[in-house]
């Protein structure tokens, strides 16, 4: 799924949002060890750098070399383009050995791996007991009601060229096959949920809805949903100035016994 965003890269980098703090305070109060993460479909290194603020070295792994060449640039963070499934041998010698991974997250991209094998490497790179796969999405956004209603008219617009993996983000990863153990002292594996906001001008709005691989699907086929229009209505919905953009997060984090 690489070829989906690697038109968008500096868009995506640019305009995506973060994601809070407490995200990675919770999931670093879950692991007993902090010396190695690997961070799964990094794009451009949003999870990454604020998983390094918690953890020695992170490993931080995409197929799409676009992405990673906007990829935020700390010392203990190891960017890699990889292929989109690892064999043993490849995993072992760019992740780590077998048991060494305290954290593993994924963040807004597990819905285009290959769960299969992406869970079996999973399970043999974390370390057991204490190891910990945290996988988030984030939902539409929410401005205001003027601009929130504009939103939703592009969003059912967009339904129908939408890849089918799309729809487990519209369920907020419930539906999605997640065959770890629940964390002790939480009720099942989620999803648990946390607001990113990000303060953000009518343009830098536009900026993230041009990010979005739904666009370049809808053109292959002739339409173009982000038209003039269209955006000219935001903007007037939007008025001057700088308003705060919510994203649900919603994550599901077990352990591999």
């Amino acid at each position: 799924m690489a070829g989906l965003f690697d038109e968008q890269a500096s868009l995506y980098a640019a305009a995506r949002p973060d994601y809070p703090p407490e995200l990675f305070s919770f999931l670093a109060s879950l692991t007993p060890h902090h010396s190695r993460a690997w961070d799964v479909g990094t794009g451009s290194g949003q999870a990454a750098a604020m998983v390094a603020e918690h953890y020695d070295t992170v490993i931080a792994t995409d197929t799409s070399d676009a992405q990673l060449r906007h990829a935020r640039v700390k010392d203990n963070i190891h960017y890699v383009c990889t292929s989109p499934t690892l064999n043993s041998e490849d995993l072992i010698k760019i992740v780590g050995d077998e048991g060494s991974i305290d954290l593993v997250t994924v963040a807004q991209a597990l819905h285009w791996f290959d769960l299969e094998s992406f869970y079996a490497n999973v399970k043999k790179v974390l370390r057991k007991p204490g190891g910990i796969l945290a996988a988030w999405c984030y939902t539409e956004p929410s401005v205001c009601n003027e601009v929130d209603d504009l939103f939703w008219d592009f969003y059912r617009e967009s339904g129908p060229y939408w890849e089918p993996a799309r729809k487990t983000v519209d369920d907020e990863y419930r539906s999605l096959p997640f065959p770890f153990e629940p964390i002790l002292g939480l009720d099942g594996t989620g999803p648990f949920r946390f607001d990113s906001k990000k303060e953000m001008t009518a343009e830098t709005f536009l900026t993230y809805l041009g990010s979005m691989s739904v666009l370049r699907c809808a053109r292959k086929q002739g339409v173009e949903l982000l038209h003039d229009e269209r955006k000219s209505a935001i903007r007037r919905a939007w008025g001057d100035g700088v308003r705060t953009v919510t994203y649900p997060i919603h994550l599901r984090v077990g352990c591999s016994l």
